[in-house]
Order: C-alpha cells, then sequence, then structure tokens
C-alpha cells in the first residue's frame, strides 16, 4: 500500500483540509500541534520552520482562544476498514461539516452535521449518541421507573409531637482510659521493668457517672403527683386524677365471641382498625416495659411503663396535660407489668425491677407500696398475676440467683411475702394464672422451659414439682392462659418460634400439657428493643396479637391455627417496632408500644 493511499495518510489530508476551511472562513482558532501532525511531519521529514512557531506563539492571545477542536480520526474494527472524508457547506450564518464513514460496500455508515460554532466534531458525535441513547432509554420506560421509585422512597414516617416533648440527652463522660505499659512499667511484651518506681500520675473527672443502682423511693405510700404538669396547672393532673377515680364501675363480663365469616364478624372490625396522627403520642420518656388499657367503655385510657420507673397516662380524649398525657414516678427501675384491678378499675398494679410492687389509688391519690424485697438481696419483681376475680391476692414472680413466686394478699399488713417457692434454676419471665381454676398457673423461664404447677402442692423446701414441663429451644419471653377456658398456651421464644399447647385435663384435674402448633416467628430484637410477648384478645381465643420485625414495620394478628390474619401497616404513622400490643378489654382497640416511649393505637 503507498503512502497517499494509506488510512493515515487520509486523515491527515482530512486534517489539512479542516485547518484550511477554519481559515479561509476567518474563524478565530489556534492551531495545535498533535500527533496526526508530527507523524506527517516525520513522514515528509521537513522541519518545522521557526517563523511558523513564532507565529502560532504570537496567535495564543486568550481573548480569541475557543474551545480545542478535536478533530476526526480513521477507525479500524475488527476486518472492516473505515475512512472519514470531510465535507464543506456554507450557508447564511453558519458553516456545516459533515462527516461521512464509508465502509469498504461504499455505503454511507453515518452523517454528522456540525455547526461552526466552536464544537469539535467529536463533540457534535458525542452528543448525538447521547440524544440516541436518551430516546432509547425513554422507550425503555426507565426514567418513569426511576421517578415512581423516588416518589415511593420518598414518603417517609411524619415525626408526632404529641404527648411528651423529646428531651436532649446529656453527653455521658467518657470511662478513664487504662494507663499504657510504660506507665504500668512494662516492656512491650508485657513483662516488668526490673527496678521501675512508678510514676506520679493525675486526673480528673468532669461529671459522676450515672448510678444505675438507683436507691427506691422511700418506704409507704407515694403521693400521686404527676411531674409532667407545672405547678400553674396542676388542676390539669388532679382532675385527670379525679376522673380515673369515678372509673368504679367493674370490668363486666363479655360473651365470648367467635372470627366468624359475616359482615359484623370480629375479624371483619379487627381489620378495619385504622391509625391517625391523633393516634400516636409519647407517653413515657424512655423505653416501654409494660402496657395495658383501662377497662372504660366511655373513655380510651392507656397505661405505660418504662426502663426508669415512670409510669404513664394517655387519655385519648383529651388536651389537658401533654395533649392528655400524664406522668408519674411510683417507681426507680424498670416497670415489666401492670394491671387494673378486675374489681376496681381506679386501682393500677405495677411491679418493678426495684423489687417492689404498689398499687396506684387514684381515690387516694397515692402508690401504695404493698410489697417489697430485702434491700440488701439482689432481687427484683419480674411479673405478676391476680389469684382472684376481686384482685386481692396477687402471685408474684420474683427473681433472686433464681426464678422464685410468692403469694401476696393486698390486704394484710405484711410487705415481704412470707415463703418462697423456688420453681426454676433460671429466672422467671412471667407467670400466668388459669382463669377458671386458679390453683394452677404457667411459667416461662429463661432456662428454656414452661412449667405448669399447682399452688397447693408447692413447697417452700425448694423440692416442688411441676405437673409438666415443656422445653423449649431456648429462653421464653412468655407464656399465658388463654383468656376464657384456660384450655390453650401462648407461648413466645427466643428460639424464633411461637407456640400454642393443648391442656390434658380430666373433670377439674389438670394432667399436662402438649405442643399442639408451632410456628417459626422472629423474634431476635436485639438488646435495645424490649423483647415480644404474643398476647390473646380478651374475649375471643382464637386470635392473638404480637410485634414483628418485618419491613414495613408492623403488628400482626394471627388465629389460634398460627395463620396470619391481617397486619396493620402505616407508612405515615407505624415507623418502628412494637415490641408490646395490647387489645382493650372490651372494645375494638389494638395498642402498640415500641423502645421510644411512643404509643400506636389502632381503633
Amino acid at each position: 500500500m503507498s503512502t497517499e493511499t494509506s488510512p493515515n495518510f487520509t486523515v491527515l489530508k482530512a486534517v489539512s483540509f479542516y485547518k484550511s476551511t477554519i481559515e479561509a472562513n476567518k474563524i478565530p482558532c489556534i492551531v495545535h500541534r498533535n500527533k496526526a501532525e508530527e507523524k506527517l511531519e516525520i513522514m515528509e521529514k521537513k522541519p518545522r520552520p521557526a517563523a511558523k512557531r513564532k507565529a502560532e506563539k504570537d496567535t495564543s492571545d486568550e481573548s480569541i482562544r475557543p474551545a480545542r477542536q478535536k478533530l476526526p480520526r480513521a477507525a479500524k474494527e475488527k476486518g472492516t476498514e473505515k475512512v472519514g472524508k470531510i465535507i464543506k457547506e456554507e450557508k447564511e450564518n453558519s458553516i456545516e461539516v459533515k462527516v461521512e464513514k464509508i465502509g469498504r460496500d461504499g455505503r454511507m455508515d453515518e452523517e454528522v452535521k456540525i455547526p461552526a460554532n466552536g464544537m469539535s466534531t467529536y463533540e457534535a458525535m458525542r452528543m448525538k449518541n447521547i440524544e440516541e441513547n436518551a430516546k432509547f432509554f425513554a422507550s425503555l420506560g426507565i426514567f418513569q421507573a426511576k421517578d415512581d421509585l423516588s416518589a415511593s422512597t420518598s414518603k417517609k414516617t411524619k415525626t408526632v409531637v404529641r404527648g411528651l416533648k423529646a428531651e436532649k440527652a446529656k453527653p455521658e463522660p467518657l470511662p478513664r482510659r487504662a494507663p499504657s505499659l510504660r506507665l504500668q512499667g512494662k516492656t512491650p511484651d508485657g513483662s516488668e521493668i526490673p527496678g521501675f518506681q512508678g510514676y506520679q500520675t493525675s486526673f480528673y473527672v468532669t461529671e459522676p457517672l450515672e448510678d444505675r443502682q438507683r436507691e427506691r423511693h422511700p418506704e409507704g405510700p407515694l403521693q400521686m403527683d404527676c411531674t409532667n404538669v407545672k405547678k400553674e396547672t396542676k388542676e390539669e393532673g388532679d382532675d385527670f386524677i379525679k376522673g380515673i377515680a369515678k372509673e368504679t364501675k367493674a370490668v363486666k363480663q363479655e360473651k365470648p365471641e367467635k372470627l366468624g365469616a359475616e359482615t359484623n364478624s370480629l375479624l371483619r372490625r379487627l381489620q378495619n382498625l385504622k391509625i391517625s396522627e391523633r393516634c400516636v403520642a409519647k407517653v413515657v420518656p424512655n423505653r416501654v416495659f409494660s402496657v395495658g388499657f383501662h377497662p372504660s367503655d366511655t373513655r380510651t385510657i392507656v397505661a405505660a411503663g418504662d426502663k426508669w420507673g415512670m409510669l404513664g397516662f394517655w387519655d385519648m380524649d383529651s388536651s389537658e396535660g401533654d395533649d392528655g398525657v400524664f406522668l408519674f414516678n411510683p417507681h426507680v427501675r424498670p416497670i415489666n407489668c401492670l394491671q387494673f384491678c378486675p374489681s376496681q378499675p381506679s386501682k393500677i398494679y405495677t411491679c418493678s425491677y426495684d423489687g417492689t410492687v404498689r398499687c396506684g389509688d387514684f381515690e387516694k391519690g397515692v402508690f401504695d407500696e404493698i410489697y417489697a424485697t430485702d434491700e440488701e438481696d439482689d432481687a427484683w419483681i419480674h411479673s405478676f398475676d391476680f389469684l382472684d376475680s376481686s384482685g386481692t391476692k396477687l402471685l408474684l414472680a420474683q427473681n433472686q440467683r433464681g426464678g422464685y413466686v410468692t403469694i401476696e394478699d393486698t390486704r394484710s399488713s405484711g410487705k415481704i411475702g412470707e415463703k418462697l417457692y423456688r420453681l426454676h434454676e433460671k429466672n422467671i419471665r412471667t407467670v400466668s394464672v388459669h382463669p377458671m381454676k386458679r390453683q394452677y398457673f404457667v411459667t416461662a423461664s429463661t432456662d428454656s422451659t414452661m412449667a405448669l404447677w399447682d399452688i397447693r402442692k408447692l413447697n417452700s423446701s425448694g423440692s416442688s414439682k411441676s405437673i409438666c414441663c415443656l422445653t423449649h429451644g431456648k429462653g421464653l419471653n412468655s407464656a399465658y392462659f388463654s383468656p376464657l377456658t384456660g384450655t390453650k398456651i401462648l407461648s413466645t421464644c427466643a428460639d424464633d418460634r411461637l407456640r400454642i399447647c393443648h391442656l390434658e385435663e380430666s373433670g377439674d384435674i389438670v394432667k399436662g400439657a402438649t405442643v399442639a402448633i408451632s410456628k417459626s416467628h422472629n423474634n431476635h430484637t436485639g438488646r435495645w428493643l424490649t423483647k415480644f410477648r404474643a398476647t390473646w384478645h380478651p374475649r375471643c381465643e382464637e386470635i392473638f396479637v404480637v410485634g414483628s420485625m418485618a419491613r414495613p414495620r408492623r403488628i400482626e394478628l394471627f388465629s389460634d391455627k398460627m395463620q396470619l390474619l391481617h397486619e396493620y401497616i402505616s407508612d405515615e404513622w407505624l415507623g418502628s417496632v412494637c415490641s408490646l400490643n395490647e387489645f382493650h378489654p372490651t372494645r375494638d382497640i389494638i395498642a402498640g408500644a415500641n423502645s421510644s416511649g411512643r404509643l400506636h393505637v389502632f381503633k
């Protein structure tokens, strides 16, 4: 192949022609040396004259220099040789250059019109490719899919400011760093330095570390003072206490309900429950450890106990206090269980890790201390249940280097249980009394066992024998009798399973229990969330509710056959894990509590 017919030489000729085109039309431009021109000079073996270099230098004024021009090149592709051909076209206000890429078959592969406005051939081709790619993606609907995805992800859970206002946490002082090996008189390998006399060091702590072992409140009754109400509005807290004191009507025994398929069935009503802005509020300052509804038919009042002994009440129909929220401080450690008295709704019982059980009497306006462990013992009360329908006798789960239970009569003057019964080697999480046969109760322990007991056969010497003991995969979170007949037990376990056990009965005698059905369920809440505790519907033994770790966040409704009946989901108002969930005892309402002190009510 001769030099004149080679592709490289053709490109160099195109370069020269392009430069002459610009000069002929008096387009200001600085001609830059590039590799193509250097190749031309080498082929012609003619050095560039000094006068030409000087002329190029003199035309380097920045005010007339356009963007650097990138010239077209010939391209070689596998088996196909393409050369470039430049054609000049003059128009009224511009010069257009057509670049034709011609293949071996003589057909034109592509034509690009280049306006002489400072844009290079390469830049014009690049812009054309961008335009064609954009049209292609638009035909695929990619941009519409992107907009739809952005719109769906832009929906965030709205911040709720009802109830208690969030307080900025004070920064905790950093712990003191361990001294270095040099200050300890040791070599890098950890051996002692002979004859080391030691250094004299000093340090200071800006603030004392918070004492997590908080002292109990003084013995005896505590005044029921609302802590979140200012002095000038103290009447609002007093009005709330007096209002609950008037709710003296005992909880009426509702007729058992069935799921049913009719329009007004219980399941249909529960599936239609909704949540709104007015149904979310911060009720306690910290993580919720217990939650429960007041049984009133006329007012919607829900109570919650938190990590540091605060007891909050939310009157959803009131705007006093902090949007209907009233806060009290009966304990100093977590309130792990609370229940309203079944025969006197004006009383609420609470137990705490501080080792005390108190009764909030709204008629008297005090929190009476009805039980307390010895302060020198490392003991706490984890759960309780009523041994009679009047609510005067309590069965307490006390943990003290093992799982114990004790019986407390609220009418007696003694505040320390007379007898302790050791039932488990490890802690007891919950106790539940049979609703029909009060002599039987079930315990859920961290030793991976759920045990059924007869209270008449307990032995304080530590040799009590259970009716039956069912082993689970890991420690249990809870176990509760079904609320109407007590023929079923619902357990929640850390082995990520929910179980329903059926009792084996012969007349009035309970002989044992067996696991009837088990379902996999993610119960791994971790360290910072309250553990799940699945709970029965108070008027229907075919339904229970439990929290969920799934996203989007939700509350799950199951049947006693472990079938998922409904999921309560709200992108706007439910954006966190509700570990604890409770049904209203007489109305179709569900409350869910999260680990930041908020309650979410579906009604």
